[in-house]
């Protein structure tokens, strides 16, 4: 962005898709852009494309055996301190760590559920250090992996070789499928859980969903929310949470719908706040309409908000 305050460059990443999430290096010389296209894609800090993710075999069933994601991704980030790092989740049920150096597959994260069946992943995110992954299901399950040290095993054992060795695919990456925690139905089924924040010192994990309702969850205690807040009504599958530079207040956005938007005093959304130690709401901003997207900057010690133009009925 230049002084004016208007883009220097401007990108389409994959036509007719929309864009998810927006994710820098540790580094700041790289971005990853995932769109609900099944192929992320890094570009350097100039918008220039560096590589596109591997897209993986629609007609192969089980995937940890395909090198990409075969379905709309639906969210990602970059590891918090290796800038070669990155992970996106997926309609197609697996999260995926990516080299972003050479732009290839790591590991394939297949969480675990209840049945044989396909459950998409709606969201992950890495703790501070990036020793932990979290996922959301669209079942409402949160799953947690410790990701520190050597994870996964090979996902070529197992596989039967076809007769001919040149029609092999070397597969170089490890397979991830048990959780070190588990919380079934920790929101409501088919309710996308949209975002999920860690706190810095990797006790708390904050989880939003889109069945209206933000919760607060001791990693220490992985068997029943701290709190739960509910009346979150939200338009977008994306509503993030966030927590504060100090980590005193949760942040998130409502939608243009239902009483929360009566009681921010407008037909718009607002901005949430919950006071963590105390485990109560705070206050509400209201905004001009639903708010997607919040961000509490650090340095500047200012919060932004990003408004969708069209409400809600």
């Amino acid at each position: 962005m230049k002084s004016d305050l208007r883009s220097f460059r401007e990108l389409t990443p994959s036509d007719g898709h929309p864009v998810l999430a927006v994710s820098w290096s540790p580094s700041g010389e790289a971005f990853m852009c995932v769109t609900g296209s099944a192929q992320p894609r890094f570009y350097d800090r100039d918008g220039k494309l560096l590589g596109e993710c591997a897209r993986g075999d629609m007609y192969i069933r089980d995937m940890k055996n395909t090198k990409g994601h075969i379905t709309a991704c639906s969210g990602g980030c970059w590891h918090p301190i290796d800038r070669h790092t990155a992970v996106t989740s997926s309609e197609d049920g697996t999260v995926r760590i990516w080299d972003a150096n050479h732009i290839l597959q790591k590991t394939v994260v297949r969480p675990s559920t209840p049945s044989a069946s396909r459950v998409g992943v709606t969201t992950c995110a890495y703790n501070s250090d990036g020793k932990l992954l979290a996922a959301g299901m669209m079942d409402g399950t949160l799953q947690v992996w410790g990701v520190g040290g050597k994870f996964g095993t090979s996902a070529a054992v197992g596989i039967v070789l076809p007769p001919s060795a040149q029609m092999v695919e070397k597969q170089g990456w490890s397979y991830v499928s048990r959780p070190n925690q588990i919380m079934r139905k920790a929101h409501e089924a088919q309710s996308e859980i949209s975002s999920l924040a860690f706190s810095q010192d990797d006790r708390l994990l904050a989880s939003r969903s889109t069945d209206g309702s933000l919760k607060l969850w001791d990693l220490r205690a992985f068997k029943s929310p701290l709190a739960a807040w509910h009346d979150l009504p939200t338009n977008y599958a994306t509503t993030n949470v966030t927590f504060s530079p100090d980590e005193r207040l949760l942040l998130t956005g409502t939608g243009a719908v239902g009483p929360a938007a009566a009681a921010a005093g407008g037909s718009g959304g607002a901005v949430v706040f919950v006071d963590v130690r105390e485990l109560r709401e705070v206050r509400r901003v209201g905004m001009p309409s639903s708010v997607a997207a919040v961000l509490w900057h650090a340095r500047l010690n200012q919060i932004f908000a990003g408004v969708g133009e069209c409400q809600g009925s």
